[in-house]
């Protein structure tokens, strides 16, 4: 298929991940062709500040100081890498339009933004979930027309909040009634030309205690108070990929759903002090994994679609035949 511009592989860095000893340049950068840097918090005075100024601009890394800097850096040092500064996060969070009202806010900005970043010279890209209640609020047509692409977040379709276990980023569902991210994606496309549609990609692990299977109940932590004592024996109910145990991963444990592309294990749940055990010993584990990202860059190709995006590189596991962010470059570009 002839295309305008060659296939995204993009990743968000995100600054905090520096106090992980994670910093930009640790990054898949020959994998890579763009990086997002998250991220920039409006300001009253229609400035844009830091979101924290020590990581951002301060601290020591690369030879650098400040994570803006080391990226600044590594884009010198690699000619080919786009960045782009992500505006938002959690607490000033416009991706998820809860009205028309609030909808036609959102495309304002994008056309105040278009203004004032012309295309070529500037890239404009915007973060939109697969939930079609909330992509409905929004006039797709125009968002995509003043958009180069559109970052589809096709992850989160279950965790902590849901009623019971299930894949979180199931790229097709089981039924018709099954939550995947086809079913955003599928809306998007009627409106959207599909070159300026991006895949979303999670580099992180949801987890599910005591649950045994897809649908299962599972047992949820109870909000507590953080001083308590018992918190540092809390599960963990997301994981970054970089950090999902070696034996999760094994032949005889790790599930793949090649229709759905999507992958789970099933693993044994960790003790807690003075805990005898539990009721239920187990926990469900719903990632992607490389041969799931492999199926997703090739429904990319054959759909027409921008390419990958990953939440977040930072997350992706450190070598090469693990990582997420290096099997779908490879796939994308047919090798």
């Amino acid at each position: 298929m002839n295309r305008k511009a060659p296939l995204v592989n993009a990743v968000y860095y995100p600054s905090w991940r520096v106090y992980k000893d994670i910093p930009p340049s640790s990054l898949q950068l020959h994998k890579i062709s763009t990086i997002y840097y998250a991220f920039a918090i409006p300001q009253e005075n229609g400035s844009l500040g830091f979101l924290d100024e020590y990581a951002d601009a301060q601290i020591p890394v690369d030879g650098e100081l400040g994570c803006l800097n080391a990226l600044a850096r590594v884009k010198r040092d690699n000619p080919h890498l786009k960045t782009v500064l992500s505006i938002g996060g959690s607490t000033v969070d416009w991706e998820h339009p809860r009205t028309p009202v609030e909808g036609r806010h959102y495309t304002a900005l994008l056309q105040a933004c278009r203004v004032a970043l012309p295309s070529p010279q500037f890239l404009l890209t915007t973060a939109l979930p697969c939930d079609p209640s909330v992509l409905r609020m929004l006039d797709l047509r125009t968002v995509g027309s003043l958009a180069d692409h559109i970052n589809l977040m096709c992850y989160d379709l279950t965790g902590p909040w849901s009623a019971v276990a299930g894949h979180h980023a199931p790229l097709f569902a089981a039924t018709e009634e099954g939550m995947s991210s086809q079913q955003g994606l599928g809306l998007l496309l009627a409106h959207v030309p599909p070159h300026r549609v991006v895949l979303g990609i999670p580099a992180y692990a949801r987890v599910f205690p005591g649950a045994t299977a897809e649908g299962d109940a599972y047992e949820q932590e109870d909000g507590g108070n953080e001083d308590d004592e018992d918190d540092a024996d809390k599960e963990e109910v997301e994981i970054d990929y970089r950090d999902v145990p070696p034996e999760w991963m094994a032949a005889d444990v790790l599930r793949i759903d090649q229709g759905r592309a999507a992958a789970w294990a099933v693993v044994p749940r960790p003790g807690k002090k003075g805990q005898p055990g539990y009721a239920r010993n187990t926990s469900f584990v719903s990632m992607d994994v490389p041969a799931t990202v492999r199926i997703k860059a090739r429904f990319v190709r054959a759909a027409g679609l921008g390419g990958l995006f990953y939440w977040t590189g930072a997350g992706d596991a450190v070598r090469h035949k693990d990582s997420l962010v290096a099997a779908g470059f490879d796939a994308l570009h047919g090798t």
